[in-house]
């Protein structure tokens, strides 16, 4: 929810974590996340655990399954061109 999207933003630190970005949409409801306003030279892939858990809350907040949640990651920079699909999709199955 957007409480819940506030509160996260408030507990890591509106100081560091000062830009909003919107990444797209699922089922015609905004994805946003937050970041540093400093150029970030390289975009690196998320964690194992990372991807893990964002793929949990695909799953918990918009009842996706396995197979759509890999397709909606693989198209996103920091994932595409760095993970395969083979491994993502086994991240997320696990």
């Amino acid at each position: 929810t957007k409480t819940q999207y506030e509160e996260i933003r408030e507990q890591e630190g509106r100081e560091w974590y000062d830009r909003e970005l919107k990444v797209g949409a699922i089922e015609g409801i905004p994805v946003y996340t937050i970041t540093h306003s400093a150029f970030l030279p390289r975009i690196l892939p998320p964690s194992p655990a990372y991807l893990k858990t964002i793929a949990e809350g695909l799953k918990e907040t918009f009842r996706l399954r396995t197979e759509e949640i890999a397709d909606y990651l693989l198209r996103k920079e920091g994932i595409k061109g760095h993970l395969t699909e083979r491994r993502v999709r086994k991240i997320i199955r696990n």
